[in-house]
């Protein structure tokens, strides 16, 4: 295994820990792309991912240690268009999942700012989410695999410069690293919005965008409860938030205001200035008098369909003669974690993924331009 950077450094937590599916919200968008089969199986993949992840820190004994938990989502609406949306993708989810109802429950204007203390909020919807420390689920289950398993390696600082192709179809794949050659039958990329530089076939289809979170002070008050994950939607655009155990306010978004130069960005060295100043200056229209203790960006990877990106890359996709092997990509949860090795191992009844999740030339073409991720995600 190789990381390009330190061991889970990727994973810059620009999210807060949260285990947000976002079902309800993504259901009927994905009627009008996929039709109402395919969504429904789509949906029902997502709505599973909280349950599994408990799971797997159970097993691992490492639940208290990640701090994963099962907790309350809330998504705040300050315009009356976006409120509108929201209340109508809701009865849509619940009308073909009727299991959902009494799940989630919806507050009008000032119903929900004074049940939630939210100034200013057009309407509110409230369900069930989780949240988690990501690397410290990961570092336990690989220090785990590196104590047991002798034939497992774990390099930091070691990024793949490229990949050579098999000479025949019996030859085995070359990954080119700043420690020498690495030959493999099986290449497997959890790498993100870093994906398309070794899959040239993703350009355009699989886009990094620069996320930026924020670490600030306690609120003077108790607003923004521990146990609940915050999303907060504009006319244009989104905010999200969650409060630590020590309630740290771990506050995220502000791509809406440097759009032009966070989609399709690389480098997370700089953070945009436009971020800069609208992140610590959202909460005190809330409420909220806090100070920035920390800023920091990191790169994640958005797929113009929505959807993650699982299964072989042909050589259409990494522009390389395909051997004995697979290069597979996986760039979503552990629900796509599981399937792409069940499909490695040829192990039958993995989670079942449908097949618009798989890497195809013609899922690419139809997953092109950004101008749909952006109508998708920030209005």
């Amino acid at each position: 295994m190789l990381d390009a950077r330190e061991v889970c450094s990727g994973a810059i937590g620009c999210k807060g820990g949260h285990i947000k599916p976002n079902s309800w919200e993504l259901f009927p968008k994905l009627v009008a792309i996929f039709g109402r089969d395919k969504a429904r199986k789509l949906t029902e993949f997502r709505m599973g991912i909280l349950d599994k992840m408990i799971a797997i820190a159970d097993a691992e004994g490492v639940t208290e240690e990640c701090q994963i938990r099962k907790e309350e989502a809330v998504d705040v609406y300050f315009d009356a268009e976006s409120w509108a949306i929201a209340k109508s993708c809701l009865d849509i989810y619940l009308e073909e999942f009727p299991e959902e109802i009494g799940k989630w429950e919806t507050y009008e204007g000032e119903e929900g700012r004074q049940e939630f203390d939210i100034p200013h909020a057009k309407g509110i919807i409230a369900g069930p989410a989780g949240a988690l420390g990501p690397a410290r689920l990961i570092h336990p289950i690989l220090a785990r695999l590196l104590s047991t398993h002798p034939t497992f390696t774990l390099d930091s600082r070691t990024p793949v410069t490229s990949i050579a192709p098999p000479d025949s179809t019996i030859s085995p794949y070359v990954a080119h690293t700043l420690l020498g050659e690495i030959k493999a039958t099986h290449i497997l990329r959890a790498t993100n919005g870093y994906t398309a530089n070794l899959l040239p076939g993703l350009t355009g289809a699989l886009l990094p965008i620069l996320r930026t979170l924020t670490a600030q002070s306690p609120p003077t008050k108790i607003l923004f409860h521990r146990n609940r994950r915050w999303k907060f939607h504009w006319d244009q655009g989104y905010d999200y938030l969650t409060s630590l155990p020590d309630r740290t306010v771990m506050f995220g978004g502000g791509i809406r205001q440097a759009l032009a130069t966070e989609i399709g960005t690389v480098d997370d060295s700089v953070v945009d200035v436009r971020t800069t100043i609208h992140l610590p200056g959202v909460q005190p229209d809330n409420g909220v008098d806090k100070k920035v203790q920390k800023i920091w960006a990191g790169i994640m990877g958005f797929s113009g369909d929505v959807l993650p990106w699982i299964g072989e890359a042909s050589p259409g996709i990494s522009k390389r003669l395909q051997g004995t092997g697979k290069e597979d990509a996986m760039c979503a949860a552990c629900g796509a974690a599981e399937e792409v090795v069940a499909r490695v191992l040829r192990v039958e009844g993995a989670v079942g993924v449908i097949e618009v999740m798989d890497v195809t030339v013609e899922r690419v073409e139809r997953a092109k331009g950004w101008e749909r991720l952006v109508g998708m995600f920030f209005g």
